[in-house]
């Protein structure tokens, strides 16, 4: 955005105007990612976390222009239109000048493969191994699995995991080579029992047939809820609380 006092004016904008934008509906800001620079360069490099921030003295034939970077959050194919607002205007000649608004900006969202929510926890619980191995089912998912597939293939969802470790950095160990995190995997459908499928980390599916394509905001928690899980534990394992992180991912099939 530009904002320019024209070489013939015979008044300047004081210092002191404020400048906002309320991002509409789909576009979040990009933390501490405004900039703020006059006719001789950057004076200011912001780091608020909202679009609302004070322009400087704006003299006959300058300009200020502000950037800033924003993410898109919507999935839906469309228009997201945007505009700013400069108020608290203030001449050189102390009068008040009428609120001024940006030109609209209209970014056009084609059809987005997307996660809309993953689950931020699955729980095991506690457990005293006693020097036994153990297999623990999860106790809990917090969130939901929500992804957005509106363009017309088939595809899968898969999660994978690296690592389990504690804070000493120490690896949790499973009791043999078949693997340490195990998700019940099923065919067609949630509603079928499923079959014990280790989670690597190139990724294992939640099940082994397509997803269709054309879905928006299709809700795959039930694959994934509780007693969905498992973890084969060693019996030498070191107490303490272990923790891994999860990367979801979506393919596409080969075929229209």
């Amino acid at each position: 955005m530009i904002y320019s006092v024209d070489s013939q004016s015979d008044k300047y904008l004081l210092k002191g105007a404020n400048l906002f934008d309320t991002l509409p509906q789909g576009l979040s800001l990009v933390p501490k990612s405004i900039e703020v620079s006059d006719t001789n360069g950057m004076i200011d490099h912001s780091t608020a976390d909202q679009v609302n921030i004070t322009l400087p003295d704006i003299k006959q034939g300058e300009q200020v222009e502000v950037k800033f970077k924003a993410t898109v959050n919507s999935t839906k194919p469309g228009g997201i239109v945007n505009s700013a607002i400069v108020n608290n205007i203030t001449k050189s000649d102390g009068k008040s000048h009428e609120d001024v608004v940006s030109n609209l900006t209209t970014l056009n969202v084609s059809d987005v493969d997307a996660f809309i929510s993953v689950p931020s926890l699955i729980d095991f619980g506690n457990v005293n191994l006693g020097g036994i191995n153990r297999t623990l089912f999860n106790i809990s998912t917090k969130g939901e699995l929500i992804v957005s597939h509106p363009t017309t293939k088939d595809f899968s969802v898969a999660v994978s995991l690296d690592d389990m470790k504690d804070k000493e950095n120490n690896s949790l160990i499973p009791i043999d080579s078949s693997g340490l995190l195990f998700l019940k995997q099923r065919q067609k459908s949630a509603d079928e029992d499923g079959s014990w499928q280790p989670v690597s980390s190139e990724g294992t599916a939640l099940q082994t047939g397509w997803f269709s394509g054309n879905q928006v905001n299709l809700n795959l928690t039930d694959y994934i809820g509780v007693n969905n899980w498992k973890l084969r534990m060693r019996s030498d394992n070191k107490s303490g609380l272990y923790k891994g992180i999860l990367t979801w991912s979506m393919t596409d099939s080969i075929s229209a």
